[in-house]
This record gives C-alpha cells, structure tokens and sequence, in this order.
C-alpha cells in the first residue's frame, strides 16, 4: 500500500510516542530500585531526589500512553479512508457487467468488515510490535545492568516464545483465511436475503433461507472456534514460559541475596523489568501471528486499490458522432442474445428500437452504452472504436434505465449536485412535470423509506432530468416512459424527440401519437434487426 503523506507523519508520530512509552515502562522499575537501596542506606536526600524523577517518568510515560492512544486513531481512521477511496476508485474502473449481485455483496462486505480488519490487525499490530521491540530492548538493556547471569537467563527464555511464532506461523494464518472468507460468504448470503425479503416473505421461501443463512452460519462459527483454538494454543506454551522465568528469577535472585551479590531493590527491580518485558515477548508473538494471519487479506484488498485520478471530461467529438455496428454478437450463460448486428445511427437523428420482451433491445443499448463490453465485432463512433474509448464513451453518451436509482440525496441534488446551470435545470423540471415533487420534498434527503413514496413515473422523469442536465450528445432511453400515464408519457417523449442529439429509444408498446417523429424505426426478433423503416411507413 502507498502510504500518502499524512499516513507517513501520523506513523512518525505513533512510532515516538511508543518509544517514549517503552522507555519510561523501563525506567520506572530502575528509579524504584535506587529509591529502595538508597531508603535502606538511609540516604534520605537521594531517595527524594529519585522519587522526583519517578514522577517525571510517571508523567512522560502517562503523555507517551495517552498519545499513542490518540495518534494511533488518527493513524487508524487515515489508513481507513484511503483504502475505502481506493477500492471506490478500483469500482469504478470495473467493467459494469463485471459488478454482478455477489460482486457487489462481497465488495460490501469488504467495506464493512474486511478493511477494518486489515488496518487493525497488519497495520496497527505494526505499531504495537514495533512499541513492544522498543520495550523489550529497553528492558533487556536495563537488565544487563542489575545481573548479566540473570539478564542472560530471562533473554533466552523469552527468546523461546519467539519460536512459537514460527510453531503457530501457518495454522494461525490457514484459520484466519478460513474464518474471514466464512464471514464474507456470510455477509453476501444475508445480503441476497435482505434485498429479495418481498419475494422470500410472499414466496413462502422463509424456511429455505433460514436453512442456507443457518448452513453459512454454523461455518462461520466453526472458522472462528478453530481460529480462538489455535490461537489460545499458542498463547499457552507463551504463558507456560513466562511462569517458569518468573519462578527462576525469584529463588536464583533470593540466593543471590543471601550471597550478598544483589540487593533487595535490584531483585524487586528485575522482576518489574521481567514482568514488563514478559509480555512484549508474550504479545508480540501473539502479533506477529495475528499479523501474518492478515498478510493474504492485505495483499487481496491491495490489489483492488486504485489512485485516485481526476476524471477526464473532455469532449471527444466537436459534434454528435455516428454509431456503426459491425458483426457485434452477444453470448450470455451460453444464449446468444444478439446475433449478427449490422447498423449505422446518423448523428442527431431519432431512433425507435421495437419488438417482443426479451428479443435483445434493451441488450443492444447497453452493448452501445458499453455496459456490456463481452461483445463480438465493433462498435464504431464516428472513426474511434469502442473498446479503446473505455469509460470516455461517458463524455458524450448517457443511458436512462427502466429501472430508475434513486440515491440518498435531495432530488435537486439526484439530477445535478452541482447545480452549475440553475436556469437550465428549471426548465429540465418544468419540462418534465417535477415541480410539484421538488416542491413537496425540497430538501428531503431521499432515504430508502422516502424514495419508497415516489411512483415509478416519477422516479424515471428524475432519472431522465438527470441524463438531459449533463447535454449528452447520444441519448440512449430503456422503456424510460413505460410508468407514465398516457398523457405525461406523451408530453415527455415529445420533449425528448426535440433534443438536438442522437436519441435510440427502446419501447416494446410505441406511443401511436409520436411514432411520426422518430426518423427510423427498427424491429427487433430473437436477438437479429429484422426491419428499418421511415417512421413514415411503419404501421403498429
């Protein structure tokens, strides 16, 4: 991952803030050491001297703490964004066919969950190794100057946890991978269930989502208890270790004593130092585990960002190019849905595409439109072809659905967020009859409850407003007036027939009234271009 300057500075500062913590832990049980050889010499100047830096120590390691706390977070919260940014701009680079309904439950799962497993536990388990490095030199320093024997003793011993690392290195990781991609499954099987709950509840199709939700359930929990046992194993023999440390320190220290070769204060000072250095070996063997567990989730969601680039809006064609289909062929799960499609659209003229559902009409605009880019043949715009223009055919073309979004804006801001031509969108709602709806919701941001209260018609004027706001040179309308009453339906399609640029319009019911102003009328049948007609000599 490319970390960007802010990410650099805020690591710079977690980094210090964990030095500075790691001395002080270790710096503390050192002063304690003199405060207590000096308090049984009776020097009691020096035992105040010493506990005056005490609380110096005690401040700068409570300041140390609590700013790894904060940087930490603010680390946590920077790395977040830029992945959520980068895997936005990755979507957006994806080829549209290409974000199928399980694509889009997996992405999401990766937004909720995955990402914010990555930056804690790669990421930030980084820092807090890196923190408990700087505690464990620290202390291995502070004990070469208490006992050598005894320093020796406790880093070997420690040392031992660091072989359970590599023990437990591949398990942690094979369950880790197990118990994330579990969780996905999961999410994307309660997704699919969450947005068909219409069809499930009125389909009587509860039981069968209950068994798949159940079955995808009881994997991830199975995932995750052998995940904890794995990991609970290998925290353990870490423990096992450090009872045994301990238990040296103490009799060998107490011998030592009875020897007169070590003091009372260096024996209580080394176990402080062991006690604080015990769990940095301890925890960061746990760490690395859990970090290298995260190592293939890293690499997978690395490989979705993208930079984020500015979108190049400039104006391919001075003027409305023509549309030119050579041989284009379209396969679907093995069902030719167009077959041998040979046709030329003059600039600015009106194109009404007819025939049966499901002969490949609405399949032919989004071939056009570049939705669906696993065509045979050529698209040709003017002398460019399609397959080099990638998401530029969206500089000069837009498509207007049957099935018209609504996003979690105002709808002012639905059609233009920007709202650059004031006058120009007035007279886009005026046109289209959306006054009485912008007027009722104003600036009602339209969740999923409000966009519920809108009609279909409705929904497709907005979603038309929205296509005629940018002045699109090609138009292309699915069945976009297909939820209006017969009189608005009439009004609209009329308006769209007197836009300046190339219109293709898909209609399986044409409107007798305005079938007169298109300029060509093309029938469709089983995925092939039957007929071209005039307008003129078309009958219904």
């Amino acid at each position: 991952m490319k970390f960007n300057l802010k990410s650099k500075y805020l690591f710079s500062i977690c980094l210090f803030c964990g030095f500075l913590r790691g001395l002080t832990d270790v710096l503390f049980p050192i002063l304690t050491k003199e405060v207590i050889d000096f308090a049984s010499a009776g020097q009691i100047e020096n035992v105040i001297n010493r506990s005056i830096w005490a609380v110096i120590v005690i401040v700068l390691c409570i300041i140390g703490a609590n700013g790894v706390s904060l940087f930490q977070t603010a680390y946590k919260n920077e790395l977040l964004s830029q992945m959520r940014m980068g895997i936005t701009n990755n979507i957006l680079k994806t080829p549209l066919n290409k974000l199928t309904p399980n694509r889009k439950a997996e992405l999401l799962a990766i937004y909720n969950g995955d990402i914010y497993s990555v930056v804690e536990q790669y990421y930030i388990n980084t820092l807090d190794i890196w923190e408990l490095i700087f505690t464990i030199l620290f202390s291995i320093s502070a004990l070469f100057t208490l006992n050598f024997e005894i320093a020796a003793f406790i880093i070997i011993m420690n040392a031992l946890k660091l072989l359970n690392t590599s023990l437990f290195k591949k398990p942690l990781e094979k369950t880790y991978n197990k118990t994330y991609m579990a969780g996905r499954s999961l999410t994307a099987k309660i997704s699919d269930f969450l947005n068909g709950i219409n069809i499930v509840r009125t389909y009587k199709m509860a039981d069968d989502f209950r068994k798949e939700i159940k079955s995808e359930n009881d994997i991830k929990n199975e995932a995750d208890l052998k995940y904890q046992k794995t990991s609970v194993l290998s925290m353990t023999v870490d423990s096992v270790l450090s009872q045994l440390v301990n238990f040296a320190i103490l009799f060998y220290g107490a011998y030592l004593i009875l020897k007169g070769k070590y003091t009372a204060g260096a024996l209580f000072s080394t176990i402080q130092i062991n006690s604080i250095m015990s769990f940095p070996f301890t925890q960061i063997s746990y760490l690395i585990n859990y970090r290298n567990g995260a190592k293939p989730l890293k690499k997978e969601l690395e490989g979705l960002m993208c930079e984020t680039k500015p979108e190049n809006k400039e104006m391919i064609f001075e003027t409305t190019p023509s549309i030119k289909l050579e041989n284009v062929n379209f396969t679907a799960n093995g069902h030719h849905i167009l077959s041998d499609i040979n046709i030329e659209f003059e600039p600015n003229k009106k194109y009404l595409i007819v025939g049966e559902s499901g002969c490949g009409k609405s399949t032919l605009l989004k071939v056009i439109s570049g939705i669906e880019q696993d065509y045979t043949g050529d698209i040709i715009y003017n002398d460019k072809s399609q397959k080099n223009l990638g998401d530029k055919i969206y500089n000069f073309i837009r498509i207007v659905f049957q099935e018209s979004y609504i996003f979690q804006k105002s709808i002012m801001d639905n059609i233009s967020a920007s709202r650059e031509n004031k006058t120009f969108l007035d007279s886009l709602i005026s046109g289209l009859k959306l006054n009485k709806v912008t007027d009722k919701y104003k600036d009602t941001i339209m969740d999923e409850e409000s966009a519920q209260t809108l009609s279909g018609g409705e929904k497709q004027r907005i979603s038309i407003a929205r296509a005629l706001y940018t002045n699109p040179q090609i138009l292309l309308l699915d069945e976009v007036t297909s939820a209006l009453d017969k009189e608005t339906s009439r009004d609209i399609e009329e308006m769209l027939l007197n836009y300046k640029g190339t219109i293709i319009s898909v209609s399986h019911v044409p409107n007798k009234e305005v079938i007169s102003m298109y300029d060509k009328i093309i029938t469709m049948d089983a995925g092939k271009i039957t007929s071209v007609y005039n307008s003129k000599n078309y009958k219904i």
